[in-house]
């Protein structure tokens, strides 16, 4: 598996990944939709995402959130 890369190498894949999805449009678990406008490199997996209200989240500090589907 992984042990096969270097971390860095898997790490800076990961990243453009995640980097590729920004300015998207989601759908949250709770219904809204937003617009992924930041990814964080400790986090991946949780961006800073915009409701169309404006409403900035962070999700790192809402696990109670997370992403169902990209619109």
């Amino acid at each position: 598996g992984l042990n096969k890369y270097h971390p860095l190498i898997i790490m800076t894949f990961l990243e453009k990944i995640a980097n590729s999805y920004l300015n998207s449009d989601i759908l949250l678990n709770d219904d809204s939709t937003a617009r992924i406008i930041y990814t964080n490199t400790n986090h991946l997996t949780r961006p800073v995402v915009q409701l169309y209200d404006e409403t900035i989240i962070k999700l790192e500090e809402r696990p109670d959130l997370y992403i169902q589907a990209i619109i």
